[in-house]
């Protein structure tokens, strides 16, 4: 990464909707503590994962659409190419019966790829699987 706040934009595509372009967009800021993802940015679905180091945990506060924010930790699990995260906590919710992004898991697929792939939670049960598929431009 170049001393640039701006990490990297992709393009990209919901799996099952490639019709339909998505872009993503990623930047440092506070002084180089967190990197801000933003998907769908400048529509009513635009949503902001702020990433940043707890000590030496990787953690996440996903600001959703749906009008809370989930907090979720990574996983350690070996694979080098893939970071999973896990719910902790959100505001502005009960995650028992609100709806909900409870598990991330971000996949580097070569040096120019990243997939996502969000868990919706619904009764305190997943739901649905978001798979999105981003290539650097």
């Amino acid at each position: 990464m170049t001393r640039s706040n701006r990490c990297w934009v992709t393009g990209g595509y919901k799996e099952g909707e490639r019709d339909q372009p998505v872009a993503l967009s990623c930047e440092l800021s506070g002084g180089g503590s967190v990197v801000l993802e933003k998907i769908f940015k400048g529509t009513p679905q635009e949503m902001v994962t702020a990433y940043h180091l707890n000590g030496d945990l990787l953690m996440l506060t996903h600001y959703c659409m749906l009008q809370n924010q989930p907090r979720m930790q990574a996983v350690r699990d070996g694979d080098t190419d893939k970071i999973r995260f896990d719910f902790i906590d959100g505001t502005n919710m009960n995650p028992q019966k609100d709806m909900h992004m409870r598990d991330l898991a971000l996949t580097r697929v070569g040096a120019n790829e990243l997939k996502q792939d969000w868990t919706l939670y619904l009764q305190g049960k997943p739901g649905p699987v978001s798979r999105f598929i981003f290539v650097r431009k």
